[in-house]
């Protein structure tokens, strides 16, 4: 009895827990992708590439796992940190509380929202974030635009700086941003919220998300890339104030979120050996797998080594504890 009251009891934990809608995944797809620490990089990864550019897999993922969820964090505990100083110091120009101090006060926060019972307890601080990443998107291709037209056009060059080595080295580093701003290791657990019809509804999300994602980062791309040529930071609001963190989103691109989410995937399929009912595109299926999941494993070494090498020139500027 005691058994069966047990399982009763957890089907109905089940059922109240998911009953999300689209718009709510929507809203957590968007927010775990599409981050101040995703956006602010990609104008200087595409003047890098140019304009023209069962239990065993448990332990074969948590590696990488890892790296992401560690790399994530890291990366927007910094950016927080930053944001919330930058505005501390607008009002306060003489006050002494240091970046430290606000990683701390953003940590607090989050250690406050993980004590929500599940994903979909987040929906409306999820509909916030997205929101408010729109408005920062917005407003950084504005502030490029603005400063792109003070600038003398004649003097910004587009062509690739640097020697062949220097040259490579970029595309390689810029190859781990890209993966690290379009990974999103949570949509398992994003789809797990979503009541039925959960396909259909996962699929809205997916596009609804995909689109205000791939509309705000291109055009942040494009217009920073523009304003600045060649010459654009590696983060585009405040390279001085973090030398670093163009290199730490790389490594974590290229170690975390590639072999995740674009390599085990296609190899999960692989190995599933599922079968589509049209016999010509299940015939397609398997190939483009193959080189889904070969050329996403070369662009986790070479983003790899990219992001190590800029590290290796950079670590001069690196003060650990240092107030940026």
């Amino acid at each position: 009895m005691g058994s069966t009251h047990d399982s009763e009891e957890s089907v109905s934990e089940e059922a109240v827990s998911v009953k999300g809608t689209w718009k709510h995944a929507a809203f957590h797809v968007a927010t775990t992708i599409a981050t101040p620490a995703a956006y602010a990089p990609l104008p200087f990864a595409l003047a890098s590439l140019g304009w023209p550019l069962g239990f065993w897999g448990y332990w074969s993922v948590a590696f990488f796992q890892q790296v992401a969820s560690l790399g994530n964090n890291i990366a927007i505990q910094i950016a927080a940190g930053s944001s919330l100083k930058a505005i501390y110091k607008n009002y306060h120009e003489n006050g002494t509380l240091t970046l430290q101090h606000f990683v701390i006060f953003f940590g607090i926060f989050e250690l406050l929202l993980s004590q929500l019972p599940d994903i979909h307890s987040l929906r409306w601080v999820n509909a916030v974030c997205t929101f408010c990443t729109i408005g920062f998107a917005g407003t950084t291709i504005g502030v490029t635009i603005y400063n792109g037209k003070k600038i003398d056009r004649t003097s910004v060059s587009y062509s690739l700086q640097g020697s062949s080595a220097s040259k490579t080295f970029k595309a390689f580093n810029a190859l781990g941003t890209i993966a690290f701003s379009f990974g999103d290791a949570m949509l398992p657990e994003i789809q797990n919220t979503v009541k039925e019809p959960a396909k259909r509804n996962m699929h809205k999300s997916i596009s609804a998300a995909y689109s205000v994602i791939i509309l705000t980062y291109w055009q942040l791309a494009f217009s920073g890339y523009w304003a600045f040529g060649s010459e654009v930071p590696s983060l585009a609001l405040q390279y001085k104030t973090m030398p670093f963190f163009g290199d730490f989103v790389s490594i974590c691109g290229a170690i975390g979120f590639t072999p995740l989410d674009f390599v085990f995937p296609a190899l999960a399929y692989l190995k599933a050996g599922r079968t589509v009912n049209n016999s010509k595109l299940s015939q397609l299926m398997q190939p483009l797998n193959i080189l889904i999941a070969t050329w996403f494993s070369i662009v986790a070494i070479l983003g790899c080594i990219g992001a190590v090498r800029f590290i290796v020139e950079d670590i001069k500027n690196y003060k650990f504890f240092h107030d940026m």
